[in-house]
């Protein structure tokens, strides 16, 4: 909830030229305002700019009531609404009720959509309901649930099909299909929704049924989602993804390149495909799984990660102690004086990696140029958290202590690898990410385990 801002009528006190003072308040609920008895309106917003004709919105409260505006009408009375044939009201005469006005602050909360479906719950037998959406029916928000292990659900819209797998969170995993079909001779929105235990399917034709739909569910038409109510009472949902084809890994084209090797959120992938692609240290060929398209890179592009240590015996940073930052360490909203040993942007790692995609013995000139820099971004422990960039063609992953079972890629870490599909076999490396408990500790994958600190 953002505060806001808010200017009312001193009737009591006025400037030299008779004319009554303002004042302003600043709060997350406030009442509205209205202009003069007779008002078919009322006004809210910073600037009062928003128009409200209450006529129009009578179905949606009890017009029974008198509800208080903040507008004075003496100093004895204050404005109220619907009844407007007499709207001001001695202050001490009765009590009314009141209908606030607040702001929701949609990008700190990243609001992903708002919807008036119903979701499945611990305590839905049968563990489905469905039904149809009236036109007028509230929404709820749904927050973005990436990195609460919800699950993943895939829809193959050709068969008809929704696979689904709940993650490994303690909450009530529900699946949410809304969609828009017949039933009998009206088309209606309509909501079907299921309780997740275990992986399975459910068919567009058991949602056809289950609502006595008389026309088909087209799955591409529809929208799709998995979510939970978490511990703060909070909706957080993580959006359906299309099924991608199976395809033959041993010769590809370029738009395959970008599009079908993307792993699903949960970090599992139906094609699993590797580049030969410059030297390692040895000077054998170096192998990278083939990741996708990174859509915060410019142009046609696919991620890559080393399957196998492009180079040993690297460390972190050989000094322990803080560093006097440099503009070189990456780029900040605001510049710090010091920076932790653990810092990603000031590391031996990342210096290595830099001189690395430099080295014709790593990579051939055409190789390079075909690497293109990519900006990630990471946090910075030493100074509150706070997160900077750095630019360059190659660099380390991003992992997460608390949930270490995972690695990301990418501009803005948006493709996971799980455990299970890219690193169950290989010795153990850096990642770009800080140890958040101990300065000089960054993270370390260890194949096949799990992420941990190390220094």
């Amino acid at each position: 909830m953002n505060a806001t801002t808010v200017t009312t009528t001193d009737t009591r006190n006025k400037d030299s030229a008779g004319k009554n003072l303002t004042y302003t308040t600043t709060d997350k609920l406030y009442a509205p305002a209205t202009d003069k008895i007779g008002c078919t309106y009322i006004k809210v917003g910073s600037n009062n700019q928003v128009v409200i004709d209450i006529e129009s919105f009578k179905k949606y409260y009890d017009s029974t009531f008198r509800y208080w505006t903040r507008t004075a009408f003496d100093g004895n009375s204050v404005y109220y609404f619907p009844e407007f044939s007499e709207t001001h009201i001695t202050l001490s005469s009765v009590m009314q009720s009141f209908l606030p006005v607040s702001n929701l602050n949609l990008s700190k909360s990243n609001v992903l959509f708002a919807s008036s479906a119903k979701a499945a719950t611990s305590n839905t037998e049968l563990g489905a309901v469905s039904g149809t959406i009236a036109d007028d029916t509230a929404m709820s928000l749904r927050l973005d649930g990436t990195g609460k292990n919800i699950g993943v659900a895939i829809y193959d819209a050709k068969n008809g099909q929704i696979e689904v797998r709940k993650g490994t969170t303690s909450q009530t995993v529900s699946l949410v299909v809304q969609g828009k079909g017949m039933v009998g001779e009206e088309e209606k929105d309509w909501y079907y929704s299921k309780k997740i235990d275990e992986p399975g399917n459910i068919s567009a034709s058991d949602i056809k049924s289950a609502l006595n739909l008389s026309s088909d569910i087209d799955l591409s038409a529809c929208k799709i989602w998995l979510e939970i109510t978490d511990t703060d009472e909070m909706i957080y949902a993580v959006g359906a993804e299309k099924e991608i084809e199976k395809i033959n890994t041993t010769y590809v084209t370029k738009e395959q390149l970008m599009n079908s090797f993307k792993p699903y959120s949960n970090g599992t992938a139906v094609n699993i495909g590797k580049l030969v692609f410059g030297k390692n240290q040895s000077g054998t060929a170096q192998e990278w799984y083939i990741l996708g398209k990174d859509g915060g890179v410019s142009g046609e592009n696919t991620i890559i990660f080393a399957a196998s240590p492009i180079a040993t015996e690297q460390k972190f940073n050989s000094s322990t102690s803080n560093k006097t930052f440099e503009s070189s360490f990456g780029v900040y909203a605001s510049n710090p004086s010091e920076v932790y040993p653990n810092h990603y942007g000031a590391s031996e790692l990342r210096a290595a990696l830099q001189e690395m995609a430099k080295k014709t013995s790593y990579f051939t000139t055409a190789e390079q140029g075909l690497m293109n820099a990519t900006t990630v971004i990471t946090k910075d422990t030493k100074n509150s958290n706070v997160t900077y960039t750095t630019t360059d063609k190659l660099y380390a992953l991003q992992g997460d202590y608390n949930n270490d079972e995972y690695l990301w890629a990418g501009s803005s870490d948006s493709t996971v690898l799980a455990i299970s599909s890219y690193w169950s076999n290989s010795s153990s490396f850096w990642l770009r990410s800080p140890y958040d408990r101990i300065g000089v500790h960054a993270l370390l994958a260890f194949p096949g385990i799990c992420v941990s600190g190390g220094y």
